[in-house]
Parts: structure tokens; sequence; C-alpha cells
């Protein structure tokens, strides 16, 4: 689903399905989205810590301690805003693992997935054909291509439930600016 931004496309997947009193697990540090937005439709965001002294990596065991009955929702950035942080393939694979242990979604904001410095490989969420139906990929051309205030933005997800949900939310507003559509496939 083609969205007005990032931004747009987190709300479109919350409100997909979260209901009030949810958990969503998110990085601390976070963008304040995913802070803002569960908390708008009700939902309650559980801080899972990043911290220095560990390299912001995850804390796995920490991670699935914060799951309770409630958890419905990982938010996971990768490379990581503000810390830099590129999962491995292995931690995404352990990831996506979790989700489905849980019976969770997994937010895959992948706005910064080209950024990388350290010859590590691109890499996706939507890669684990296993895990198609917990993953939710969040993606903006914005940052790919220095295309700041462009607000084109996508959901991408081989859930079929969370996309018609997700487009009902999409239809209650107006449409991308036709311009931007344009110059966004052009810059593809």
């Amino acid at each position: 689903l083609v969205t007005i931004g990032l931004g747009e496309g987190t709300y479109a997947a919350v409100a997909a399905f979260l209901n009030p009193g949810d958990e969503v697990l998110v990085p601390d540090p976070v963008w304040l989205n995913y802070i803002h937005v569960p908390n708008f439709f009700g939902a309650v965001p559980v801080s899972y810590p990043l911290r220095e002294e560990n390299e912001f990596q995850i804390d796995l065991k920490q991670l699935e301690a914060l799951i309770t009955g409630k958890t419905r929702m990982l938010v996971i950035n990768s490379p990581g805003n503000p810390t830099g942080v590129v999962l491995t393939p292995e931690e995404q694979r352990l990831m996506c693992d979790i989700a489905k242990e849980h019976n969770l979604f997994i937010i895959g904001d992948e706005a910064y997935r080209e950024f990388v410095y350290a010859g590590e490989p691109l890499q996706s969420f939507g890669e684990y054909a296993d895990a198609a139906e917990n993953v939710i990929v969040i993606d903006t051309v914005s940052k790919r291509f220095s295309a700041c205030g462009a607000r084109v933005g996508a959901i991408l997800s081989r859930n079929h439930e969370l996309l018609s949900e997700a487009m009902k939310y999409c239809q209650a507003r107006l449409s991308v600016a036709t311009l931007d559509q344009i110059a966004s496939a052009a810059l593809y």
C-alpha cells in the first residue's frame, strides 16, 4: 500500500490490528512516532532498551521477558535510528522466530536499509517467507533518495488480512500527491 510517508504507514499498520490495551514493544531510543501512534489508538508502548554499553544491540532475553499475553507487535528498525546498528541476518531470523512463537507482528522499519557502511548485506524482514504472516515492512523514499519532504511511503506485507485492514485506514484519507508518486517512480 502506498502511504503518505512512513508516518502514515505506521498509523495504518497499528490501526489495522491493535486494540486499546494491546502492547507494542519499541526500542529505546526510538523514533517517537512508535510511542505516539500506539498511544493514539489506546495501545501501550513498552520499551526495550538499546544501550551503549551493549553496543546498542537487542538483548534477546530481556526482549522476550517483556512479552506478555497483551503483546501484539514488535517494532524493529535496521539500520537503527538513531543508533545506526544493523541487524545480522541471523538476528533478523531470531526476531522472526520470536514473532512466530509468540504470534506477534514485526514492524520492520526499513527506511535506512541502504545506509550500511561496513559491507553488511542489504536485507529485509520481507525475505523470511516462513514469517510472512507476521511481517510488516514499512518504508519511505525520502531517506533512500535524499528526497525529504516527498511524502511517499509504503506498507509491504504478505499478510492479506493486515493489508485489507490497513486499506480501510488508507481509504479514509486523500491519496499521496500525484506529482510525488510520479517523481518517486522515476527515482526507482
